[in-house]
This record gives structure tokens, sequence and C-alpha cells, in this order.
């Protein structure tokens, strides 16, 4: 049995079809994608999960023969029996026996002998002496040459400027001044 619903706004037709089984199928054909350049043929959907099985099984309920492959040696990319109805379609579908491969004998390979590990402490110990140069370039930088820059820093000589003030007359008071200068002048 089958149902047709054809929807003009969507431009899809709906299709329910129930198998003599009691499969349902839910089948939407899209009119406005065609598939050929003719416009024959319509992108299909099934709304629920269809596998082979179950396409086989409807097929097989309909009275339908399925093919049967007929090669009897294993189809090969590049070596396809295209009388065969199954390989023409799918070629991992073959039931053909399949060829021996003729044995291959590899000449015997010398063991090529293993190099030499080379020791890395040469390497270690660069890296470690330029590691220690790097430290104690930083630390002299850093800490020990700005505390001997401070100590060796000679105490500025304050002595001139004492020398200007060691003049007995300027030992008065500031507001004193005034009163020897009048006096002076006088």
């Amino acid at each position: 049995t089958r149902d047709l619903l054809y929807d003009k706004a969507t431009n899809k037709q709906f299709i329910t079809v129930e198998t003599s089984g009691g499969n349902t199928f839910y089948i939407v054909i899209d009119y406005d994608k065609p598939v050929d350049e003719d416009g024959e043929q319509y992108h299909t959907y099934f709304l629920n999960i269809v596998d082979e099985a179950d396409l086989l099984a409807a097929l097989e309920a309909a009275g339908g023969e399925l093919p049967a492959c007929s090669c009897t040696e294993k189809c090969a990319p590049g070596a396809i029996h295209t009388d065969c109805e199954v390989c023409a379609v799918n070629m991992t579908e073959c039931a053909g026996t399949a060829p021996e491969p003729a044995p291959v004998t590899e000449p015997a390979e010398e063991p090529e002998p293993e190099p030499q590990q080379k020791s890395n402490t040469g390497t270690l110990l660069l890296i470690l002496a330029v590691a220690v140069l790097g430290g104690g370039a930083g630390w002299y930088f850093k800490i020990y040459r700005p505390k001997h820059e401070k100590a060796a820093v000679p105490e500025e000589d304050y002595s001139e400027e004492l020398a200007d003030y060691d003049d007995p007359e300027d030992d008065g008071p500031p507001w004193d001044e005034d009163d020897t200068e009048s006096e002076d002048n006088e």
C-alpha cells in the first residue's frame, strides 16, 4: 500500500510505502533539486533508517531475483569483469577466489653495523660551562660591581664651602646685618 501527498508550497512529494512484511518506509521527493540536466530525476530521501538488508528483503518479497557474482577469479582494481552484474557496480561484492600471490624471494640483506653512539659529555660540559660563565657575569654586573662602585666614590670635598663661612664678621644673625652695615657707613 502507498499514500501520496504533494505539497505545492514546498514543491515536495511525500510517499508512505508499507511492505508485505510490515515495514513502513517514508519517502520524500524534492522537485526543486533535479539530479539530471533534463529534470526527469530528483533528489529522493528516506525519512527513516533504511539499510541494504531492508531493501533486499523488500525485493525478495516482491519476487525479484538478486544478482549473483559469476566471477571465477576475484576482481582487482584495473581488472574488473564487466560481464558480472555485481562486480560492474561494486567490486567489493565479488565472490570469486583470490589468486595466490607469487612467492617473492627477498635477497638476504647483510645487517649494517650499528654506528657507535657518540657520548654527549662534551656537549653537556660545554652547556654547563656557558651556564656557569653566564651566571658569573650576571652576578658580577648585578651584585659585586654596584657595591664596589658605591665604596669607591670619594667623599665630596666640602672644605671650600666651609671656608666661605669662616669669616668672623659673618657670625651674627641675619637680622643684625642691617645694623652693622649702617654703623659701617657712618
